[in-house]
């Protein structure tokens, strides 16, 4: 990889946390991988959640080698008029799903693979629904909405099983590595579909070469 260090930008959230932003992870693959990178999107609607699913797969190209990487994420629409997802639900799902290719190429994960992006997003969505409850009775400060889930003992075991395959560089299971201790479950989940596919993919290209 070329420019193996680099200081990232990164933009404090509502928790305090330091995240990269989705555009300066393409700033960043745009400007250390001129011609040897692809990005391509896929998606899905389902009517019936007015839900956006988006796959993002991200091909590298090092020393004659193409690698692989892919990210998935997901918006809800909205009748929200002034509301983002009221009108570009598709786009921020996009957004997301090219930033989490990104990070799982190991590209901006300074606080963890989720883009400042889509924390914001998140926090939004939690203020949002704060504001809509219709409880007659404010919810006591002690017992305020817990963090998000963290990431099970199977499952930070099984990110870490899979982190040996040949699949990854020591790079990317460095960087993997560092940001499992504080993993949400959800998105360690995520991560493991994205690995398990990723070492398919290598390893039928291996079988076709």
């Amino acid at each position: 990889m070329k420019h193996t260090t680099h200081t990232f930008k990164t933009v404090a959230t509502k928790g305090g946390k330091q995240y990269v932003e989705v555009k300066d992870r393409l700033l960043y693959l745009a400007h250390h991988f001129e011609g040897e990178y692809g990005i391509e999107t896929d998606y899905r609607y389902f009517a019936s959640r007015k839900m956006w699913v988006v796959k993002a797969t991200l091909t590298l190209t090092q020393s004659g080698v193409t690698s692989t990487y892919t990210g998935l994420a997901q918006e809800l629409e909205t009748e929200k008029y002034g509301a983002v997802n009221n009108t570009s639900a598709l786009e921020n799902a996009e957004t997301s799903a090219v930033g989490r290719a990104l990070a799982m190429a190991g590209i901006g994960i300074e606080s963890g693979i989720a883009s400042a992006d889509e924390v914001r997003k998140a926090e939004s969505r939690a203020e949002r629904n704060k504001s809509t409850r219709t409880e007659p009775e404010a919810i006591p400060q002690a017992a305020a909405a817990p963090e998000a889930t963290a990431a099970t003992t199977q499952q930070k075991a099984e990110i870490t099983r899979l982190l040996t395959h040949e699949a990854f560089t020591e790079k990317q299971r460095v960087a993997a590595l560092a940001t499992l201790p504080t993993m949400p479950e959800a998105a360690a989940a995520q991560a493991i579909l994205t690995m398990k596919g990723r070492i398919t993919e290598h390893e039928n290209k291996t079988q076709t070469q």
